[in-house]
């Protein structure tokens, strides 16, 4: 998957008369982004995959923080086979999406418990999945109701193709984290390889539409009266 030919590597938008991905500019598609999220406020969705490491669903958690309390859910992995157990008791799990205990510990709801539909404004989704079958039809339907949906992704996908705009972000094996596996062992792990030169770590994006969000809160709030007491 790192080398696909699928890859993202620029942010990208879909021709609507062709459907063919083009690049878009990382500040022009940060700055559209921003201006819809922050619009939306708390009527926006967050969402976040079982494939998102613990740093990235923390950091979009304190984005959805940002705008005002968005909401905040998690996408269960579609691709889940049963388990294979083995003589002595080993066991291959079924689920080989490497988050899921760790993303259900930090976003207990799920995104089949929240509302999203045409009164929706803005949905963002952080995908960042090797597969990109991850996300069922159902629920792919389910976020693309909104009015708006961006992704934070790495594969070309059918949210990728549906999206309005989507980021693009970086493999497992190109940046740091942590995954909590079913036994709620925290596993951490490095870079070893560089992604596309124009792909960013997720974490920096959502920290810098965080960063946004803050600033614009900052220039809009009250001032203190004179002679208000401290």
């Amino acid at each position: 998957g790192i080398r696909s030919e699928d890859r993202l590597a620029t942010p990208v938008q879909p021709d609507p008369s062709s459907g063919e991905l083009l690049a878009a500019p990382w500040e022009a598609a940060l700055d559209f982004i921003d201006e819809k999220m922050r619009a939306a406020g708390p009527d926006g969705v967050v969402l976040v995959s079982t494939h998102a490491t613990q740093e990235e669903i923390e950091a979009a958690k304190a984005y959805a923080e940002a705008l005002g309390g968005a909401r905040v859910a998690r996408i269960p992995n579609a691709l889940v086979t049963e388990d294979q157990t083995f003589p002595g008791g080993f066991v291959i799990p079924g689920d080989k999406s490497p988050n899921t205990a760790g993303a259900t510990q930090l976003v207990p709801a799920a995104l089949e418990e929240t509302d999203i539909s045409e009164s929706t404004p803005v949905v963002l989704v952080l995908n960042s999945s090797v597969r990109a079958e991850n996300i069922s039809p159902e629920n792919l339907d389910k976020m693309l109701a909104a009015d708006y949906v961006f992704a934070i992704d790495v594969l070309n996908s059918p949210l990728v193709q549906r999206a309005f705009l989507s980021l693009a972000g970086r493999m497992w094996a190109e940046k740091s984290g942590t995954y909590v596996n079913r036994d709620g062992i925290a596993q951490t792990f490095d870079p070893a390889v560089v992604g596309p030169l124009q792909s960013r770590d997720e974490r920096d994006i959502l920290r810098e539409l965080t960063r946004r969000a803050a600033v614009v809160d900052q220039a809009f709030a009250t001032p203190e009266p004179a002679g208000a007491a401290t």
